[in-house]
């Protein structure tokens, strides 16, 4: 989900339409401008702190850019899970869910959730979920006429009777509050989105980046600008040279942060753009543990930030 626009094709009922996904704390230092030479060497440091003092404390927007530090990773501490959640998978559903509720807020559509489910109740751009479930025991009945793909979390639905199947699965991965240091190439500026015209050139590269260099949309047609609207959605461009080349997001619900979006234009993948932007979507300075559903490619990348597999999902259609 973090790592490329899935589009499963037309399932064969016509009770549902096709459709799927497109998958700490630290100190920012000053906004680094293209206006001026690049710093001859940039590290981003974090460190990890202790819970929240408040919610409006936490979601305040801190600064928009960041420096660089040092060459060294992450290192791995082992802390229980957020709020004495035992079940790491719960985590990721609680954030996938939060950042589909988000977007389809911004998107004018209406969705609703409950203890077992999240669900849209318009139909969504190809690439959000219509249905995801928030436990391991939901019924099938809850989700099976959605219109759309469904996120099974925990694998333990059987939508074949409802002439669905399984498009593609994806692990879950999970870090827990942990500091993190990663060296970021001298011409890279990383920026926090957080005007409406950076919003829509944060829509376009991220299409450029899940797609091809030549790929657009209509602006507003994923990600509209009614986002800023919503403080725990975090959204971070990449540029080099003023040129946008990459886009991540950080979703911070109460209890963990998860990384979506995170993408870079092939002409400028291979080095350590994507790896700069999924440390600052990790939103470290919240204090939370995150997490994020790679892509094949992504997995090594998420590992040597201290990411680790607890689970699976299965995305129906």
């Amino acid at each position: 989900m973090c790592a490329s626009m899935r589009r499963p094709r037309a399932p064969k009922s016509s009770s549902v339409c096709a459709k799927a996904n497109a998958s700490f704390p630290f100190e920012t230092t000053a906004k680094v401008s293209t206006a001026s030479p690049p710093p001859p060497a940039r590290v981003l440091r974090t460190s990890a702190r202790g819970p929240r003092a408040s919610k409006a404390a936490s979601r305040s927007r801190p600064g928009r850019g960041w420096g660089r530090r040092s060459k060294s990773c992450c290192a791995r501490s082992e802390p229980p899970y957020a709020g004495g959640v035992k079940d790491p998978v719960a985590l990721c559903a609680d954030a996938v869910a939060g950042w589909h509720s988000a977007w389809l807020k911004a998107l004018g559509l209406r969705c609703v959730r409950d203890t077992l489910t999240w669900r849209a109740l318009d139909r969504p751009p190809a690439m959000y979920f219509a249905a995801i479930t928030l436990r391991p025991d939901v019924p099938e009945t809850a989700v099976a006429s959605v219109p759309g793909s469904v996120c099974d979390n925990w694998q333990t639905l059987s939508l074949e009777p409802f002439g669905l199947k399984v498009w593609r699965t994806e692990p879950w991965f999970h870090r827990p509050p942990a500091p993190v240091s990663v060296q970021i190439p001298s011409e890279l500026e990383v920026m926090r989105v957080s005007t409406a015209a950076e919003v829509q050139e944060f829509e376009a590269v991220s299409v450029r980046g899940f797609e091809n260099e030549d790929a657009t949309i209509p602006p507003g047609a994923i990600h509209p600008p009614a986002i800023l609207e919503d403080h725990n959605m975090e959204m971070f461009l990449a540029r080099v040279d003023g040129r946008a080349v990459g886009g991540a997001m950080g979703y911070r619900t109460d209890d963990a942060v998860g990384v979506f979006g995170v993408t870079v234009v092939a002409s400028a993948r291979r080095r350590g753009y994507g790896t700069a932007l999924t440390c600052v979507a990790m939103l470290p300075e919240s204090g939370l543990p995150c997490v994020l559903a790679p892509s094949p490619e992504g997995v090594p990348v998420y590992s040597k930030l201290g990411f680790s597999r607890v689970g699976e999902l299965s995305i129906w259609s």
